[in-house]
């Protein structure tokens, strides 16, 4: 037997003779018998160094930070259960990753002499018979799926971004460009392995998830366009991002989101299918004067309008979220306040980052039974602050 097998049974063997437990000599026997698998696992185990930090093998959020030692990446639902047990047995801390999205202390790394179960080869997308659902492994990107399933011109609700991945996004619940019409990512989770509803928008709290069956639907044609306004106009710009936000408790079919550099504004608009003429719900910001278009109107799929609006460049993030009511003075003075950070930081620091904030509207037919999330049927709107740096 190789080192980790030989390892373990050290840790079993003085409890074995102290307390003659038959569950730990059944374990010692199944260590034993199957020492080949234990030891492949051990040898996936690799040490997160600064180089694999920099090419996005770490967490992406600071709030992550201390990084792991290592990580352990399993490639099927027994290598999980495996690896769980050996770091239990050995009482060692760990954290759950897909692509470390999330930016909480510790649930995407964990101190610097533990160990990360990273899922990313666990990302097979396999579409039923009946097409009526997909299974989708934890380490999948949703541009991975999006793919794979418009070519049977199907999708499911999902990220809004390719990069993002499967595992993370469904256990914490997750917006869709479309919640309006679907509700949350973990609302159209047709079955998980074990649990169900603590497992929709409970996050890793309960267990590590190796297959999501999702719901699929034929609505995989988007159209959609990004427009850039002067940060002069924020007034205007924010009473038009509310008066979409009242266009969407009458259309669900409606996707937008407002994104707040301090020096402009970008408007995302999108409307499911290619039949639409979208003057009628984005025609207030056709009153701005236009700064410019980031992405030329087009009739997309799924995965070109996740592609479009994708996190291009390798960074780390530290975010925030704080749910608002409908008020266009409040954004304004939001948009007042990013102004003055931006401002403050600029004259005081050289370091190379951005600071944005994310103005996402909720309709009351977001809010769904059934999940853990405790989502209010109002109309709302979710702000979400991001802090990137450039430097790894």
């Amino acid at each position: 037997m190789a080192e980790l097998s030989t390892a373990l049974l050290a840790v079993l063997t003085p409890q074995i003779r102290l307390e003659q437990s038959p569950a730990v000599s059944t374990y010692q026997e199944a260590i034993t018998s199957n020492a080949a698998t234990r030891n492949s696992i051990a040898q996936q185990t690799v040490p997160i160094t600064q180089t694999r930090r920099k090419v996005g093998l770490g967490p992406q959020h600071v709030g992550s930070q201390p990084y792991a030692s290592s990580s352990r990446k399993p490639k099927s639902t027994l290598e999980v259960q495996i690896a769980t047990k050996i770091i239990t047995t050995l009482q060692s801390r760990f954290a759950v990753r897909t692509f470390g999205h999330i930016p909480n202390p510790g649930f995407s790394s964990v101190g610097e002499t533990d160990l990360v179960i990273d899922l990313q080869e666990l990302r097979r997308v396999v579409l039923a018979p009946g097409q009526d659902f997909v299974s989708v492994g934890p380490g999948a990107t949703w541009g991975e799926v999006y793919e794979v399933l418009e070519k049977d011109e199907l999708t499911v609700v999902g990220g809004r971004v390719s990069q993002v991945g499967v595992g993370g996004l469904l256990l914490g619940g997750g917006m869709s460009h479309f919640s309006n019409r679907w509700g949350m990512t973990c609302d159209d989770v047709k079955n998980f392995e074990d649990l169900f509803r603590s497992l929709k928008g409970g996050g890793s709290n309960f267990g590590i998830v190796t297959r999501f069956d999702l719901y699929t639907y034929p609505d995989y044609k988007v159209w959609c366009t990004s427009k850039m306004y002067n940060a002069n106009d924020t007034e205007r710009v924010m009473k038009a991002a509310v008066e979409v936000r009242k266009a969407m408790e009458t259309d669900d079919r409606i996707g937008f989101f407002l994104t707040c550099t301090g020096d402009l504004f970008v408007a995302g608009m999108l409307h499911l299918g290619w039949t639409y003429s979208p003057v009628s719900a984005f025609k207030a910001f056709n009153e701005i004067t236009l700064m410019m278009v980031k992405v030329p109107e087009m009739s997309g799929t799924t995965s070109s309008v996740a592609a479009a609006v994708s996190m291009n460049e390798p960074a780390k993030r530290e975010s925030g979220t704080l749910t608002l009511l409908p008020d266009v003075d409040l954004y304004v003075e939001l948009q007042d306040v990013l102004q003055t950070i931006k401002s403050k930081s600029a004259a005081t620091t050289s370091e190379s980052y951005s600071l944005i904030f994310t103005y996402q509207p909720v309709a009351k037919a977001s809010a769904k039974e059934g999940n853990s999330l405790n989502v209010s049927p109002v109309s709302q709107a979710c702000g979400t602050k991001t802090d990137k740096g450039i430097d790894l």
